[in-house]
């Protein structure tokens, strides 16, 4: 009989799996029956692992994970807003202005009317 030790290993391998799918599929929905049955766990065992895994519970995961892609093209491209907001997995782009509000304190609006006033005023 595998021991719980081994068991619980192989648990968080299938999470760190799960994580890099998430990580690298940013835009797509998941929900969390689809994810768990990646894991192979059930819905309440792949919570509890995850959050333990991940350091916090899948929503506030997957919230981050769209903010640091919203983020990255907010910052390094000119796309449109609405663009970068679905790209990014939100649902729109009043969705992106509140959880990037929340998270950066301004909207992305102003966020990138900053870096523009700052670079030009460097010289880029």
């Amino acid at each position: 009989m595998p021991s719980s030790r081994s068991s619980s290993a192989r648990n968080i391998a299938k999470i760190k799996r799960v994580l890099a799918i998430l990580d690298g599929h940013v835009g797509q929905r998941h929900a969390l029956d689809e994810l768990a049955a990646m894991a192979g766990l059930s819905r309440w065992y792949f919570s509890r692992t995850f959050h333990t895994v991940a350091g916090m519970p899948l929503r506030d995961y997957l919230r981050a994970v769209k903010l640091k892609r919203a983020l990255e093209l907010v910052r390094a491209s000119t796309r449109s807003l609405t663009d970068i907001a679905v790209e990014s997995g939100f649902y729109d782009l009043p969705h992106l202005d509140k959880a990037f509000r929340q998270r950066v304190g301004t909207s992305p609006y102003n966020f990138r009317a900053r870096r523009t006033v700052r670079s030009r005023k460097r010289g880029e």
